[in-house]
């Protein structure tokens, strides 16, 4: 399972978070008890979970856990899958920065694989090109299921609630539009 943090306080107010730790809100923490609940509906339920060292991702993390009273599953957190680094751009609202910048340069800095942090080597580059164009939503529990050898068995998972998902990406893709 993938899932992304609940909505986080710059989130709502449509600000760049990037590294600044901040806190979900009460909404992103009633994404996060949803999410529990479609394992514990549907399975899978997580045997590690894997974080990023900011408070988001980790209260993300903690609500799963506890409403799947699974507290005992090993976690690890690595500044490796914090968010991007948005630099300067941290704590500045989105839409002013659309405005200012450009649709262009804006979509640049908040989706392109060539923008802070360093630009990945070519062939890394070519492999995850797609990932610009997608609006991974908040709150929504991606499962994947693997065969014996450890290779998924559907190509790029399954939501476990696909219309709730949809929902969730199309808020991602706007924000910083007016």
């Amino acid at each position: 399972m993938l899932l992304r943090h609940g909505q986080s306080t710059t989130n709502a107010e449509g600000r760049f978070t990037g590294w600044a730790d901040v806190a979900l809100t009460p909404h992103g923490e009633q994404q996060a008890v949803r999410a529990a609940g479609l394992p514990a509906r549907d399975g899978p339920v997580p045997g590690l979970v894997l974080t990023s060292v900011l408070r988001g991702s980790i209260r993300t993390a903690d609500i799963l856990l506890s409403h799947l009273d699974r507290a005992w599953v090993p976690v690890h957190r690595t500044w490796r899958l914090n968010e991007r680094q948005y630099g300067p751009l941290t704590g500045r609202v989105e839409r002013e920065v659309r405005r200012e910048a450009g649709l262009s340069r804006y979509q640049a800095w908040r989706r392109s694989l060539t923008g802070a942090p360093a630009p990945l080597a070519e062939d890394e580059l070519a492999r995850l090109r797609e990932v610009e164009n997608l609006n991974i939503p908040t709150g929504a529990p991606l499962l994947h299921r693997f065969d014996a050898a450890l290779r998924s068995t559907v190509c790029g998972g399954r939501y476990a609630e696909p219309d709730a998902a949809r929902t969730a990406a199309e808020a991602v893709a706007v924000e910083g539009h007016d």
